[in-house]
């Protein structure tokens, strides 16, 4: 999100099921860290400042964009 949230944490995740994966992998594998996506998704958990965003991805493809980002400390305590 521009701007973050926090300073520390992901301000959110994007879910996809394994069926999506699965019909996609090729692209889902292609993704890098910075890679500039558009998604539609549908908001399944609201976060704060110390907790995530849950978001599960419909639909995503990448929008030829890129940001250099630090490192990303994800635990799985931090799903909602």
């Amino acid at each position: 999100m521009e701007p973050s949230e926090s300073a520390i944490f992901a301000d959110l995740v994007l879910s996809v099921s394994t069926h999506a994966y699965q019909e996609s992998k090729e692209f889902y594998d292609s993704l890098k860290k910075g890679d500039g996506i558009d998604f539609d998704a549908t908001l399944v958990g609201l976060g704060n400042e110390f907790k995530m965003h849950h978001l599960h991805a419909k639909k995503i493809k990448k929008n030829g964009g890129f940001k250099a980002l630090d490192d990303i400390i994800v635990r799985e305590s931090a799903l909602p």
